[in-house]
């Protein structure tokens, strides 16, 4: 899968690595980590479930970013992110016309 290799958040960069061990120690396909910026993602599936699970982790960037996560309750930030995840996914790949727009407006 062609994944970017490294995703921007706000003044962030953080680096896309794989790791067929990250299921294994966290029993999730993928994990962000803040310090030092990193997210890491299980090669050891499907391409679908890769990408969903790289929109997954940037979320979590964003969210961290905005400091949205220390304002939701304990845990509501892991559950809104599972389920804003693949509506966002379908969101963007339905709509490449919306994807285009937003890349040409430079808007921030």
């Amino acid at each position: 899968m062609n994944l970017p290799s490294e995703v921007r958040v706000g003044p962030y960069i953080y680096p896309v690595e794989e790791d067929q061990r990250i299921s294994e120690a966290t029993g999730t396909y993928g994990r962000i980590t803040y310090q030092p910026h990193r997210i890491t993602l299980d090669p050891n599936t499907t391409e679908s479930r890769m990408i969903t699970v790289l929109m997954h982790e940037v979320l979590h960037a964003i969210f961290d970013y905005i400091d949205l996560d220390s304002r939701l309750a304990d845990g509501l930030d892991e559950t809104t992110i599972t389920a804003l995840t693949p509506a966002l996914v379908d969101t963007l790949q339905r709509n490449p016309e919306l994807v285009k727009a937003i890349m040409d407006s430079g808007a921030v």
